[in-house]
Protein backbone atom coordinates (compact mmCIF):
# COMPACT_ATOMS: atom_id res chain seq x y z
CA UNK A 1 0.00 0.00 0.00
CA UNK A 2 1.42 3.28 -1.00
CA UNK A 3 2.59 5.44 1.50
CA UNK A 4 1.16 9.46 2.24
CA UNK A 5 5.15 10.67 3.59
CA UNK A 6 6.11 11.44 -0.13
CA UNK A 7 3.17 13.35 -0.77
CA UNK A 8 3.63 15.07 2.84
CA UNK A 9 6.80 15.67 2.47
CA UNK A 10 6.24 17.45 -0.74
CA UNK A 11 3.37 20.12 1.37
CA UNK A 12 6.19 22.92 3.02
CA UNK A 13 7.07 23.90 -0.86
CA UNK A 14 3.33 24.66 -1.68
CA UNK A 15 2.79 26.76 1.83
CA UNK A 16 6.13 28.78 2.21
CA UNK A 17 3.64 32.03 2.19
CA UNK A 18 0.95 30.96 4.09
CA UNK A 19 -0.88 34.38 3.76
CA UNK A 20 0.07 35.26 0.46
CA UNK A 21 0.69 39.07 -1.08
CA UNK A 22 1.43 39.99 2.36
CA UNK A 23 5.02 41.10 1.60
CA UNK A 24 3.72 43.41 -0.97
CA UNK A 25 0.74 44.92 1.65
CA UNK A 26 3.91 45.98 3.71
CA UNK A 27 5.33 47.55 1.41
CA UNK A 28 2.75 49.49 -0.04
CA UNK A 29 1.56 50.68 3.93
CA UNK A 30 5.43 51.50 4.53
CA UNK A 31 5.45 53.60 1.03
CA UNK A 32 2.32 55.41 2.32
CA UNK A 33 3.26 56.20 5.38
CA UNK A 34 6.76 57.72 4.25
CA UNK A 35 4.69 59.84 1.73
CA UNK A 36 2.26 61.63 4.32
CA UNK A 37 5.28 62.16 6.71
CA UNK A 38 6.74 63.98 3.95
CA UNK A 39 4.21 65.72 3.28
CA UNK A 40 4.06 66.80 6.97
CA UNK A 41 7.25 67.71 7.12
CA UNK A 42 7.34 69.93 3.79
CA UNK A 43 6.72 67.44 0.93
CA UNK A 44 10.45 66.22 0.94
CA UNK A 45 10.98 62.76 0.45
CA UNK A 46 13.80 61.03 2.36
CA UNK A 47 16.64 61.48 0.39
CA UNK A 48 15.76 64.74 -0.89
CA UNK A 49 17.06 68.04 -0.48
CA UNK A 50 14.59 70.94 -0.37
CA UNK A 51 14.30 73.19 -3.05
CA UNK A 52 14.54 76.40 -1.93
CA UNK A 53 11.06 76.89 -3.89
CA UNK A 54 8.19 78.21 -1.06
CA UNK A 55 4.85 77.35 -1.07
CA UNK A 56 2.51 80.58 -2.85
CA UNK A 57 0.28 80.38 -0.45
CA UNK A 58 2.19 79.83 2.93
CA UNK A 59 3.94 82.53 1.68
CA UNK A 60 1.20 84.50 1.64
CA UNK A 61 0.02 83.67 5.25
CA UNK A 62 3.37 84.63 6.53
CA UNK A 63 2.77 87.79 4.93
CA UNK A 64 2.60 91.13 7.35
CA UNK A 65 -0.88 92.61 7.04
CA UNK A 66 -2.23 94.97 5.15
CA UNK A 67 -1.08 98.54 6.69
CA UNK A 68 -3.61 101.22 6.71
CA UNK A 69 -1.82 103.48 3.98
CA UNK A 70 -4.23 106.11 3.79
CA UNK A 71 -3.36 106.31 8.11
CA UNK A 72 0.48 106.45 7.17
CA UNK A 73 0.15 109.22 4.82
CA UNK A 74 -2.17 111.07 7.33
CA UNK A 75 0.74 110.63 9.92
CA UNK A 76 3.51 111.83 7.28
CA UNK A 77 1.78 114.83 5.85
CA UNK A 78 1.62 115.39 10.02
CA UNK A 79 4.76 115.04 10.31
CA UNK A 80 5.71 117.18 7.41
CA UNK A 81 3.28 120.28 8.80
CA UNK A 82 5.45 120.14 12.11
CA UNK A 83 8.49 120.36 9.80
CA UNK A 84 6.81 123.29 8.28
CA UNK A 85 5.95 124.78 11.54
CA UNK A 86 9.89 124.74 12.87
CA UNK A 87 11.27 125.81 9.34
CA UNK A 88 9.08 129.06 9.09
CA UNK A 89 10.06 129.46 13.13
CA UNK A 90 14.14 129.54 11.97
CA UNK A 91 14.20 126.22 14.68
CA UNK A 92 17.08 123.90 13.51
CA UNK A 93 16.76 121.66 16.05
CA UNK A 94 12.96 120.60 15.24
CA UNK A 95 13.92 121.27 11.41
CA UNK A 96 16.82 118.97 11.66
CA UNK A 97 14.95 116.18 13.95
CA UNK A 98 12.63 115.45 11.06
CA UNK A 99 15.26 113.54 9.35
CA UNK A 100 16.57 110.07 10.26
CA UNK A 101 19.85 110.27 11.78
CA UNK A 102 21.48 109.55 8.23
CA UNK A 103 19.34 111.43 6.51
CA UNK A 104 20.65 113.99 3.60
CA UNK A 105 19.33 117.40 2.10
CA UNK A 106 20.48 117.87 -1.66
CA UNK A 107 20.59 121.18 -3.45
CA UNK A 108 21.66 122.41 -7.13
CA UNK A 109 25.27 124.41 -6.66
CA UNK A 110 26.25 123.12 -3.51
CA UNK A 111 26.95 119.91 -1.35
CA UNK A 112 24.47 117.80 -0.15
CA UNK A 113 23.87 118.08 3.74
CA UNK A 114 24.64 114.61 5.37
CA UNK A 115 23.48 113.42 8.61
CA UNK A 116 21.30 115.63 11.43
CA UNK A 117 24.28 117.86 12.41
CA UNK A 118 24.92 119.02 9.01
CA UNK A 119 21.42 119.38 8.15
CA UNK A 120 20.93 121.60 11.58
CA UNK A 121 24.27 123.52 10.87
CA UNK A 122 23.06 124.80 6.96
CA UNK A 123 19.78 125.55 7.99
CA UNK A 124 20.76 127.73 11.10
CA UNK A 125 23.06 129.22 8.92
CA UNK A 126 20.58 130.47 6.28
CA UNK A 127 17.76 131.13 8.70
CA UNK A 128 19.53 133.43 10.40
CA UNK A 129 19.61 135.80 7.15
CA UNK A 130 16.79 138.90 7.05
CA UNK A 131 13.93 138.23 5.60
CA UNK A 132 14.11 134.56 5.99
CA UNK A 133 11.18 133.04 4.58
CA UNK A 134 10.64 129.38 3.39
CA UNK A 135 7.49 127.69 2.25
CA UNK A 136 6.27 124.42 0.38
CA UNK A 137 3.16 122.60 -0.30
CA UNK A 138 2.72 118.94 -0.98
CA UNK A 139 0.98 117.62 -3.74
CA UNK A 140 1.22 113.82 -3.30
CA UNK A 141 2.46 111.15 -1.28
CA UNK A 142 2.53 107.61 -2.08
CA UNK A 143 3.09 104.97 0.71
CA UNK A 144 4.92 101.75 -0.03
CA UNK A 145 2.50 98.39 0.09
CA UNK A 146 4.67 97.66 2.99
CA UNK A 147 3.55 100.97 5.13
CA UNK A 148 7.35 101.42 5.73
CA UNK A 149 8.89 103.60 2.90
CA UNK A 150 7.21 106.40 1.22
CA UNK A 151 7.59 109.43 -1.21
CA UNK A 152 6.25 113.34 -1.43
CA UNK A 153 6.33 115.36 -3.70
CA UNK A 154 5.53 119.11 -4.24
CA UNK A 155 6.50 123.10 -4.87
CA UNK A 156 8.50 125.34 -2.79
CA UNK A 157 9.00 129.13 -2.46
CA UNK A 158 11.86 131.02 -0.53
CA UNK A 159 12.58 134.52 0.19
CA UNK A 160 15.98 135.82 2.06
CA UNK A 161 17.90 139.20 2.15
CA UNK A 162 21.59 138.70 2.18
CA UNK A 163 24.52 141.74 1.94
CA UNK A 164 24.51 141.42 -1.92
CA UNK A 165 20.83 142.05 -2.34
CA UNK A 166 17.43 139.74 -1.71
CA UNK A 167 17.08 136.01 -3.17
CA UNK A 168 13.85 134.83 -4.12
CA UNK A 169 13.92 131.01 -5.23
CA UNK A 170 11.00 128.89 -6.32
CA UNK A 171 10.63 125.12 -7.62
CA UNK A 172 9.99 121.79 -7.02
CA UNK A 173 11.38 119.08 -4.37
CA UNK A 174 11.28 115.00 -3.88
CA UNK A 175 10.92 113.58 -1.08
CA UNK A 176 11.92 109.88 0.54
CA UNK A 177 10.65 109.06 3.79
CA UNK A 178 11.08 105.71 6.36
CA UNK A 179 9.82 104.55 9.12
CA UNK A 180 12.12 104.63 12.57
CA UNK A 181 10.80 103.33 15.45
CA UNK A 182 7.49 103.80 14.60
CA UNK A 183 7.81 107.44 13.30
CA UNK A 184 8.06 109.28 9.67
CA UNK A 185 11.47 110.39 9.07
CA UNK A 186 12.87 111.86 6.06
CA UNK A 187 15.38 109.65 4.71
CA UNK A 188 16.51 112.16 2.04
CA UNK A 189 15.19 115.63 0.39
CA UNK A 190 15.93 116.84 -2.88
CA UNK A 191 15.01 120.35 -4.25
CA UNK A 192 15.19 121.85 -8.05
CA UNK A 193 14.67 125.72 -8.95
CA UNK A 194 12.57 126.06 -11.68
CA UNK A 195 14.63 129.32 -12.52
CA UNK A 196 18.71 129.67 -14.15
CA UNK A 197 21.55 130.12 -12.41
CA UNK A 198 21.77 133.67 -11.01
CA UNK A 199 17.71 134.46 -11.38
CA UNK A 200 17.48 133.55 -7.50
CA UNK A 201 19.57 135.78 -6.19
CA UNK A 202 21.87 138.85 -6.39
CA UNK A 203 24.30 139.33 -9.71
CA UNK A 204 26.81 137.02 -9.82
CA UNK A 205 25.26 134.98 -7.01
CA UNK A 206 23.95 131.32 -7.44
CA UNK A 207 21.04 131.83 -5.76
CA UNK A 208 19.70 128.51 -4.74
CA UNK A 209 23.38 128.46 -3.30
CA UNK A 210 23.22 131.42 -1.18
CA UNK A 211 20.19 129.36 0.89
CA UNK A 212 20.29 125.58 0.37
CA UNK A 213 19.11 124.89 3.63
CA UNK A 214 16.26 126.78 4.04
CA UNK A 215 14.69 124.79 0.54
CA UNK A 216 16.14 121.75 1.28
CA UNK A 217 12.80 121.22 3.83
CA UNK A 218 11.65 118.51 1.50
CA UNK A 219 8.06 117.30 2.19
CA UNK A 220 5.25 119.70 3.42
CA UNK A 221 1.91 118.81 5.29
CA UNK A 222 -0.80 120.85 3.50
CA UNK A 223 -4.78 120.70 3.20
CA UNK A 224 -4.78 120.45 -0.26
CA UNK A 225 -5.42 117.45 -2.63
CA UNK A 226 -2.76 114.29 -2.99
CA UNK A 227 -2.64 115.34 -6.38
Amino acid sequence: MPSARPELARSPTRHAHPLPGLTALAALTALTAASLLAGALGGCMPGEEESGVEDRPAAEMRAAPASDLAAEERAIRDADAAMLRAARAGDADEFAAAFASDGRLLFPYAPAAEGRMAIRERFAENSRAPGFDVRWTTRQVEVSAAGDLAWSTGRYTLAMETPDGPVRDEGKFLSVWEKVGGEWKMAADMIATDLPPGATGPTGAPGPATAPGDTASGDTTSAGSRR
